[in-house]
């Protein structure tokens, strides 16, 4: 009850379906929820003989599943330097259609990407769209992906580095950032929603 916003950044457990009710709830009646994640990666922890791989999951497509949208399930690339952030893997976006959340914005980049897969879910709008000739890494399929979309009160985008401050003034992220934000407190949920009913309510109060 006691947020105006909720921020979401790159989850490696899904959520409970309290949690899940709860978020739903608050976004029917006007609460504004950002989802930032990255696809499936693997990860090397410890260092020499004691070094080892591990899986990291991107943790929420139970919850963005309820808008319409899922993360697919490998990350994009695109050699052309017009089209990459000084790296195969920095894949530049591009605006799809007109938002306040794409205004002002011609190019964001985005670090370590994946794409979005929407499930025919008609209130499912697409913002951005990889650069053309991008492709996913390991089956190297070329196509048209998708990186961020939105519902009406849920934005959910296929990477979260453009936010880090590394990264958050190469190209238009800075502005693509400051459309979200103001998305975000632009909201006008009533102070008792969702209603709070304890851990193990089906309604999830949070």
């Amino acid at each position: 009850q006691e947020y105006d916003a909720v921020l979401v950044i790159n989850p490696t457990e899904g959520f409970t379906e309290a949690q899940r009710n709860g978020l739903q709830t608050y976004t029917e009646n006007d609460g504004r929820v950002a989802v930032l994640g990255e696809p499936t990666q693997v990860g090397v922890s410890g260092s020499g003989l004691l070094a080892s791989l591990s899986t990291i999951s991107f943790g929420a497509n139970d919850l963005t599943s309820q808008y319409g949208a899922h993360m697919g399930a490998e990350a994009l690339f695109n050699v052309d330097d017009s089209a990459n952030d000084n790296s195969f893997k920095g894949v530049n976006a591009v605006p799809d259609g007109t938002d306040s959340l794409t205004e002002g914005v011609d190019t964001v980049t985005f670090d370590n990407p994946g794409y979005i897969v929407t499930t025919g879910n008609n209130d499912v709008e697409v913002l951005y769209t990889a650069a053309d000739g991008t492709k996913t890494l390991d089956s190297r399929r070329e196509g048209t992906y998708v990186t961020a979309v939105r519902t009406d009160n849920m934005v959910f985008v296929a990477d979260s580095d453009f936010v880090d401050q590394s990264e958050v003034y190469d190209a238009d992220n800075e502005v693509f950032v400051s459309n979200m934000l103001n998305f975000l407190v632009s909201g006008d949920k009533p102070d008792d929603v969702p209603e709070t009913t304890g851990e193990n309510s089906s309604d999830g109060g949070f």
